[in-house]
């Protein structure tokens, strides 16, 4: 048994894993032979990057694109699954619910009120 570097991060792998248990990207046999689970395990890194790159709703388009035929739900709980994989710094940070849009029309509602105030 010897340790490799994984193609995908970098992290160190037994060559006998199935998998990258930091991405999940699957790892192939030294002899040649793939794990059984390869095609769902590259679903699985695929999906694990864009959760990180991109966050959970491209993560559940990207699934139901690969997937087709998959609803919602079923896209949310695989995604939600792999997201439970994923160390908690490595997430995408997704925009942060800032309340500007109401800021910025209450401003441009007080010069209106002022300036149809002064024209008065």
């Amino acid at each position: 048994m010897a340790l490799i570097k994984c193609p995908e991060c970098a992290h160190d792998v037994s060559d006998q894993a199935a998998s990258c248990p930091q991405c999940g990207y699957p790892i192939r046999r030294t002899n040649g032979a793939t794990p059984a689970s390869a095609g769902a395990s590259e679903l699985d890194a695929l999906v694990r990057r864009t959760l990180i790159e991109q966050g959970k709703i491209a993560a559940i388009k990207l699934y139901r694109a690969r997937k087709p035929g998959s609803g919602l739900a079923a896209a949310k709980d695989y995604v939600e699954r792999i997201e439970a994989t994923v160390p908690p710094g490595a997430k995408a940070h997704s925009k942060p619910a800032g309340c500007m849009g109401l800021f910025v029309a209450i401003i441009a509602a007080a010069v209106l009120f002022c300036a149809m105030w002064v024209l008065k």
